[in-house]
């Protein structure tokens, strides 16, 4: 549709000289016009917050549309260029000014058929009802989809939970071998402990308990060797004194041997720090002692050894 207004302009009473009706008439046209500059004004500054008062006149209520609606709008402005006129000159061209900067995003208006929009709403009708009869189809994709996210999600459980076992067991069986470990490092710490208990508790236990230790027919055979012994000794054969002295030596060597080994492993026991208890520490006070004892027995022997083989030379 093409509108065509024609607005009448402000005009000042004083100039025109009129009373009466066209008095009145012109106040009514400058408030109009008052009320459409500042509506361009509104319209022109850009911003949406701003209340533009369409309502305060019938004629910007009636351009509505065309200054800011769903329209093309051209306006024209007529000036004087009497020197007389230079005021409202200059008014019309700032009103002029502030119209151009109004934009409007027209668009073309489709005209519909009323038989056209029957079947456009028809066909809509029809495919949403078919959709509610059939509700199946959307129900069952979306069941299947989230149906295939949890199987999945079950499935990396499983696989989480296989690798947690896994790692379980091998935790487990590292522990099972440092337990095995320790218990190896603990049987072999106390051996040595052990082999020098016997070493030097061997000539005590001969001594002083010799019916708990030694059976009965070594205990014979070893006191017919002493008996021999003394024998040779007694005897006045050479030949035998001989045979015992070499004896003797043989036998207080052999003794000798067996302390150092057992002094060896106290001092590398003692130096390692492995008897660190007060048991432990009495029991190797206790073998030093014996050890002594042995040594200084070792010293008679080889006095009487030493005696003897002089007297034997005599």
């Amino acid at each position: 549709t093409l509108n065509l207004v024609d607005l009448a302009g402000s005009e000042r009473a004083c100039q025109t000289n009129t009373d009466g009706l066209r008095f009145k008439e012109g106040s009514h046209i400058n408030r109009s016009l008052l009320t459409l500059t500042t509506v361009i004004r509104k319209l022109s500054s850009g911003r949406k917050s701003d209340h533009v008062p369409y309502r305060d006149s019938k004629l910007t209520r009636i351009l509505q549309n065309s200054l800011g609606g769903n329209a093309r709008t051209a306006i024209i402005c007529t000036i004087s260029p009497a020197l007389s006129h230079v005021e409202q000159t200059k008014k019309t061209l700032s009103f002029a000014m502030s119209a151009k900067e109004v934009t409007n995003c027209a668009k073309v208006n489709l005209v519909v058929s009323e038989k056209l929009l029957l079947k456009h709403l028809q066909k809509k009708v029809a495919k949403l009802e078919s959709e509610l009869r059939s509700p199946e189809s959307n129900s069952s994709t979306c069941l299947k989809s989230l149906l295939f996210e949890k199987e999945m999600k079950i499935q990396q459980m499983e696989t989480e939970m296989k690798e947690l076992k896994r790692q379980r067991d091998i935790a487990q069986s590292q522990l099972d071998l440092q337990r095995k470990a320790k218990e190896l490092k603990g049987s072999s710490d106390c051996e040595p402990f052990s082999q020098v208990a016997r070493c030097l508790s061997y000539r005590t236990q001969e001594e002083s308990s010799p019916s708990t230790t030694v059976p009965k027919s070594r205990r014979t055979t070893r006191g017919k060797r002493k008996d021999n012994a003394r024998q040779s000794l007694t005897s006045a054969d050479p030949t035998a004194l001989i045979q015992a002295i070499r004896l003797l030596v043989k036998n207080q060597e052999e003794l000798g041997e067996e302390a150092n080994q057992a002094l060896e492993l106290i001092h590398k026991e003692v130096t390692s720090n492995k008897l660190g208890d007060q048991q432990a520490a009495e029991k190797v006070a206790k073998m030093l002692s014996e050890i002594h004892d042995m040594q200084k027995s070792n010293l008679l022997t080889e006095e009487i050894v030493v005696g003897d083989k002089a007297n034997l030379k005599e």
